[in-house]
């Protein structure tokens, strides 16, 4: 009966067991379904904020290239209008479809000729005013299709002549960017405008009217959802819902572009989520399944088992034999104390390392001892507190095993120590017996600790290396773009103004200057080891500051006019020109702070650049000092303290959507402290930053332009600027040159004080006018100044501005030569000269086009059409006859075919389609030949790596010239083998 009793009774516990099961299972699939929700709620959400970022991005290229467009058409035209043949050449050579130019009087036309009406769209309003955007039109009268129009102003003189616009068919350009999958299924995303209507959709169906009403009417989402869309449509932001379980899909993403005016609109397929949920609900429906089995394996078991545990129950007793004694080898004392008591016992025979220490008493009088092992005051103290009475019932309370691990000094070491308090019996809940053990862990921790260490170096050893190559990777991208900026910009001015030869060269100059520092970046990153070790090294070697100064003004210029900046270059007691430092290191922090200063710099802002020489006692070095200031929107005192820090940047400007790294001033300051200079910036919100680098430059021993102009030696000059630091420096430079020299601030002044000068026999030989000044400019002062004194005396205009758009003015209106700002020494002993006719010499010519070769024949051995032909010109200008060979089979087989010492040399590329420079180089020099012995065979490539190098002597080569080509360095390795 009492075990048919117990029977009943584990059946029904077993009952209650299924049915528990049962019941965790539905709530497991109803928590199931609301987390696949919720979960692609979050995934769809995440993708429709990428399809967003990337029409942005498209909207915002589109808006960049017509403002492109306009730039440059504005500046090539002549005449306020717009031809259709230039329509058509646009055209044609843009992504747009079509490209269209509304004049003045709000007409369209188009490539075609065809011509509308615009006067009351949108964007012929607000490009009137100036104003560049985005237009959707929807009534063109040019084409049947929704149209996704890109405008912006034509000036022509300063003036507005029009607007122009890059369209495009708003579906088929927008449907790719809209296109969206999930796990195979198509999505429905929507491009709307903030009344709800569809510009374009991803399926390329046709909606009329609100979309969200459509949505609401076609059962795609409910009212709810609706209502919550409708929000983010009137007060932007973006949003992600859920939709009610009858609705056709499961949850509406949407997001606002505030950039555009558009609303991105994206619903998520319904049968996505309802496979999820049933595939993740068929696995739970197994699992259960497989409890159900294994608890019925184990009832069964069970039953088994209390057969067999009496006869377990007497060989664990047995073996807990072995255990105790095998603990007694870990735990070499153990103290058992009873809580309700306070008494401790020491059990198993052992005892306390002290013999002052009873093996039996009160526990509070065991707790001094036990702690005085540890070897710190305040861990010894915090140990005490741990192990008395009322904080280990505490702690006992919802555990039955507390763990301390100690550092204690014993028997004249340290040593660690692992201490266990384990509970052994409760009373009503409340711990009352716990076994006190303590082991030695010495050997253990010490080798964790050492694991430890080592881990934490080759964490900071992977993370330095890792961040070595972004901070360099960062730098180079950054810089290598800085100077193609300027390559592309003078090249298309030397293209707009091919008949000006004066303004092509100084493009071309300017463009070789950009192309030299780009070639140095370039040498720079294949320096490898540099990326390896994380370290950059600074370069020493002489350079002039006013070359350097000039080559970042001509890099910089370019960003200044596209951003509509005044930028204010000038110097003060620069002394010392001649320097010995890293000039790609200085490029690179200048660079830097002035890209910055432009790119944090609103349009119509100002940004100026002061250069400045310290006395300094310490022979042989100046101290310099380069200030950079802007006006544009400064940063907040809690930014300027981290402004130094790698990937550190400010929130506003992550808003404002500017795009950078963080590491520019990070890399600027690395630089800057490389070169035992500081950097400090000043800076607040809405008023601009103020960037001073202090560095000291070691000088050249023989400074080049020291020496005075003996011709103007005691000749009166006076200097016009408006400025008094710039008056006062130049001033002082005259001085050092031998001039009597003047200076006022006011154009007018300078005028009279000519005039008087001259009535009284004693004129100003020269005078030297800033261009910008704002009472009256350099260019009217000029005119004041020649019709006191005449047109003998030479007038320089000083400015910081290209002065090619003003040049045919300034020269009728008398003045006499032209100097850029900064304005160093060389630059204004070089003005003096040019505008005195001091110097009689020719303009120089090349040193490699007086180059003479006269009979030698050389083979060229190049397979890129375009890098041939600019080799041919170079050696036939030298007066070499070429030959060429257009890959290394080539060569071999005509130099097989020749005479012996039929070639005087062999230029040979390395990288060739069918034979490369090296195997054609082995198989010429094993030719059964006398000349190939000796005849020079130069590597002429662009592998320009060291083990390049090497290689090229390896296989036979008698030298390496790496491309682009350095010209005198070509001509004098030509020379040194064809003597």
């Amino acid at each position: 009966m009492k075990q048919k009793k117990k029977l009943l009774q584990s059946l029904f516990y077993i009952l209650i067991l299924a049915v528990a099961i049962i019941i965790l299972f539905q709530w497991y699939t109803v928590q199931n379904s609301r987390r696949m929700e919720e979960r692609n709620k979050s995934y769809a959400a995440d993708s429709a904020q990428q399809t967003g970022e990337q029409i942005n991005v498209e909207l915002e290229n589109a808006l960049n290239i017509i403002r492109t467009y306009t730039f440059f058409v504005g500046e090539s035209l002549k005449e306020p209008q717009i031809t259709q043949q230039t329509l058509q050449q646009m055209e044609g050579n843009s992504l747009f479809d079509a490209v269209v130019f509304t004049d003045k009087d709000g007409i369209n036309h188009i490539a075609d000729g065809r011509t509308s009406d615009a006067s009351k769209h949108d964007y012929y309003l607000q490009g009137m005013k100036g104003e560049t955007g985005i237009s959707v039109v929807r009534d063109s009268q040019f084409f049947d299709e929704t149209m996704l129009c890109f405008y912006a102003p034509v000036r022509c003189k300063g003036k507005i002549i029009g607007v122009l616009r890059g369209a495009y068919l708003a579906e088929e350009y927008l449907k790719s960017m809209l296109a969206t999958t999930y796990f195979g299924q198509e999505a429905s995303v929507h491009l709307c405008m903030r009344d709800g209507t569809v510009v374009a959709c991803s399926d390329a169906n046709v909606h009329q009217g609100d979309l969200i009403d459509l949505l609401v009417e076609t059962g795609v989402i409910d009212q709810d959802t609706a209502e919550k869309a409708e929000t983010i449509f009137e007060t932007g932001g973006k949003g992600s819902f859920i939709c009610s379980p009858d609705s056709k899909t499961d949850n509406i993403c949407l997001i606002d572009l505030p950039d555009n005016e558009f609303i991105l609109v994206q619903t998520f397929p319904k049968n996505v989520t309802q496979e999820m949920i049933r595939d993740e609900n068929m696995i739970g429906i197994q699992l259960e399944i497989m409890l159900l089995i294994l608890f019925a394996i184990y009832i069964l078991t069970l039953f088994v088992r209390t057969r067999r545990e009496r006869k377990r129950l007497k060989e664990e007793n047995q073996q807990m034999g072995y255990i105790i004694s095998g603990i007694n080898t870990l735990f070499s004392r153990f103290v058992m104390v009873d809580f309700e008591t306070g008494i401790y016992q020491y059990l198993a025979g052992t005892s306390p390392e002290r013999g002052d220490v009873p093996v039996h008493g009160e526990y509070k009088d065991l707790v001094p001892y036990l702690s005085s092992w540890v070897k710190e005051e305040g861990e010894r103290l915090e140990f005490a507190r741990q192990i008395s009475l009322d904080a280990v019932k505490e702690a006992m309370e919802q555990q039955d095993d507390l763990r301390f691990e100690s550092h204690v000094f014993r028997n004249g070491k340290d040593e660690w120590e692992h201490v266990n308090l384990i509970c052994l019996e409760r009373n009503e809940g409340k711990v009352s017996k716990i076994l006190f053990i303590r082991q030695n862990i010495t050997d253990v921790k010490e080798k964790e600790m050492r694991i430890t260490q080592a881990l934490q170096d080759a964490l900071l050893q992977a993370q330095h290396a890792n961040k070595a190559k972004t901070t360099f990777l960062s730098n180079m991208s950054h810089d290598i773009r800085t100077p193609m900026n300027a390559i592309i910009g003078f090249a298309t001015i030397a293209v707009s103004h091919i008949n000006n030869k004066n303004q092509v060269k100084d493009c071309l100059q300017k463009v070789l200057s950009s192309s030299n520092h780009l070639l140095s970046l370039i040498n720079d990153i294949l320096d490898m080891s540099r990326i390896e070790s994380g370290k950059v090294q600074i370069k020493e070697q002489e350079c002039n500051i006013s070359e350097l100064m000039h080559n970042l003004v001509n890099i910089i210029q370019p960003q200044v006019k596209a951003k509509q900046l005044e930028m204010f270059i000038d110097t003060f007691e620069v002394a010392n020109e001649d320097v010995v430092a890293d000039a790609l290191k200085l490029n690179q922090v200048f660079i830097n702070l002035l890209s910055n200063a432009v790119k944090y710099t609103p349009a119509g802002g100002t940004i100026t650049f002061r250069i400045m020489q310290k006395t300094t006692f310490r022979h042989g070095y100046g101290d310099y000092i380069f200030i950079i200031k802007d006006n544009g929107i400064g940063m907040s005192p809690e930014f300027v303290k981290h402004i130094f820090e790698p990937f550190e940047r400010e929130s506003t400007v992550t808003q404002s959507g500017i795009q950078g790294t963080g590491l520019g001033m990070a890399i600027t300051k690395n630089i800057v402290e490389m070169m035992n200079g500081s950097i400090h910036v000043e800076s607040e919100v809405g008023r601009g930053s103020t960037f001073t680098v202090e560095i000291t430059l070691k000088l050249q021993d023989i400074e080049k332009n020291a020496e005075q102009l003996k011709e103007l030696q005691g000749l009166r000059a006076m200097v016009v600027d408006d400025d008094f630091n710039t008056c006062n420096s130049v001033n002082k430079m005259l001085k050092k040159i031998g001039m009597r020299s003047e200076w006022t601030t006011s154009g007018k002044e300078a005028a009279y004080r000519a005039r008087i000068a001259y009535e009284e026999g004693d004129s100003y030989h020269t005078y030297i006018v800033d261009w910008q000044m704002p009472e009256t400019s350099g260019v009217e002062t000029t005119r004041l100044i020649r019709k006191a004194v005449g047109d003998d005396v030479p007038i320089i205009i000083l400015t910081a501005y290209d002065w090619t758009d003003i040049e045919e003015e300034a020269k009728e209106a008398g003045v006499t030569a032209f100097c850029a700002k900064p304005l160093f020494m060389s630059d204004l002993k070089s003005a003096l000269i040019a505008a005195n006719n001091l110097n009689g010499k020719e303009a120089e010519v090349p040193a490699w086009t007086l180059a003479d070769f006269s009979g030698k024949r050389v083979l060229l051995v190049e397979d890129i059409e375009l890098n041939r032909e600019i080799a041919e010109v170079i050696l036939t200008e030298s007066g070499f006859q070429v030959e060429s060979a257009p890959d290394g089979t080539d060569a071999v087989s005509m130099v097989e075919k020749s005479e012996e010492y039929y070639y005087d040399i062999i230029l040979m590329d390395v990288q060739m389609p069918i034979m490369n420079g090296y195997e054609a180089t082995r198989t010429i020099r094993n030719m059964p030949r006398k000349d190939v012995k000796t005849l020079p065979i130069i590597a002429m490539t662009a592998n320009a790596l060291e083990e390049d190098k090497e290689a090229a002597l390896k296989n036979g080569m008698n030298a390496h010239i790496a491309k682009p080509l350095d010209i005198n360095i070509f001509m004098e390795v030509l020379g040194r083998f064809l003597k």
